[in-house]
Formats: C-alpha cells, structure tokens, sequence
C-alpha cells in the first residue's frame, strides 16, 4: 500500500485486525526486515509495517534525514492514517524513531524500542569502525544517486547532529520497553542510561544474541512483546533488569 504523507509517498503493508501496532525497521531495511513476526503480531494486533523516509519503497522527500524527522514522520503515518493510540515496535534506528514518536506525541499506547542508542557514540568501537569504514571506501562515488543515499543513512548513525536532545527522552509518557541482546552493538551501559532518562521504562536483555533480536530469538522476541504489549510487566528473572 501507498499513501501521501507530507512530502513523501509511503510505502507500508497492512495486515490483521485488532488494536493498532506501527513497525518501524532499521538504517538500511525495509518493512520487510518485520517477515518473521508480523504474522504472529498480526493475529492480536492490525499491523503497520512502514518503509522510513529513504528507505525500502518510500521516497526521500525534501528534509534532511535525522532521526527528530524520522518521528516526525512517524506521528504524520499515523495521522494520516487516524490510528488511535498504536502501539510501536522499532529496531535499531527504527527503535530511536519510535521513542521520537513517544516524545512529540500522546497518540500512542506503548514503545518497543529493540536495539536503539540514543546519540552517534551509543555502539560498540567495533561498530563505528564498520559505520565509518563504509563512508571511507563509498565517498569516491558519492556522485552516484543510490550511492549518495547510502552514504546518508550510513551518515545517520555517525553524526552527532542527526540525533535529538537526550532531554527529549523525559517527555515521553507511555510505558516503554528497550529489548536488548546481551551481545548487541548497543552497550548495555548506554541502553541503562536511556532507561534512566525515560519516566516509565523497562530494559529486557535477550541471552546470547547480538543485534538481531528479532531473527535470533523470535520465539523470546515474541513472547516478551505480547506480554508488554498486554500491559503487563515483565519481572521474570535473569532475562530481565
């Protein structure tokens, strides 16, 4: 499905029926990277599953591509579409437009945020070494337009002046859960800050896993974002902090 929302033309799917859930996917991905669960959300919930602003079938539009404006765009999708209260599922930088979501509006029910730092020095060195290994080897052939869009998504998670304020966090009201591997490109260390810095947040550690909760450990993935999902609070052991 298509659908005009400011100056992009959005490419979602649509499936299920239920309470409304918004997925959001990472740098890179498409509502696609969503394949492996949304059949089981959607027996619940009736899923959204979006493609980002220069992403997947979605067009660039005009704005410059920082995550502040990919909630904006976010709040917009729904709007758009007169969704009342939705839940969102992000991950990775889908998990940081998520929590912008949850910050600029009170149209929303609860956060899953899966794999989300908070500024561009919230990843493992390893990580940022790849991140900026990449631009180095691409920036001879920025020229070229697919190029170009890589370079800035990549550009996304390395620049200080794509993220938003972390006083940002405190206005976010709804109940949020931060889902992390204990083996993520996300320290654990940074994922606590957030939680701190959030009012009503839990973090859920998935045991050995790194970035790719989802894929990793579905059946945990699930389990876990059913029963936040539902309200409840997940005190449940060692997989829980």
């Amino acid at each position: 499905m298509n659908v005009t929302v400011g100056d992009l033309r959005v490419r979602y799917e649509r499936r299920g029926s239920g309470p409304p859930l918004i997925l959001l996917h990472g740098n890179g991905g498409s509502h696609r990277s969503f394949d492996g669960v949304i059949g089981a959300l959607s027996e619940r919930f009736e899923c959204f599953a979006v493609d980002a602003r220069m992403h997947g079938r979605t067009t660039a539009g005009t704005e410059r591509l920082t995550y502040p404006r990919l909630g904006r765009d976010a709040v917009a999708f729904a709007e758009r579409l007169s969704l009342v209260r939705p839940a969102l599922i992000g991950y990775s930088d889908g998990g940081i437009a998520a929590l912008e979501y949850a910050a600029l509006s009170d149209n929303v029910d609860r956060v899953i945020a899966i794999g989300a730092n908070w500024d561009a020095e919230g990843t493992t060195p390893e990580f940022s070494a790849y991140a900026n290994g990449v631009l180095e080897r691409t920036e001879r052939w920025a020229f070229l337009p697919s190029v170009a869009r890589k370079r800035d998504r990549v550009k996304l998670m390395t620049e200080r002046d794509r993220y938003d304020d972390w006083a940002a966090l405190s206005r976010i009201r709804c109940p949020v859960l931060l889902m992390t591997g204990d083996r993520d490109v996300i320290p654990y260390e940074h994922t606590e800050r957030m939680a701190r810095a959030i009012p009503n947040a839990e973090i859920c550690v998935a045991p050995d896993c790194g970035h790719g909760v989802m894929k990793e450990r579905r059946a945990f993935f699930l389990e876990r974002a059913n029963a936040f999902l539902s309200g409840r609070r997940l005190q449940n052991g060692s997989d829980m902090v």
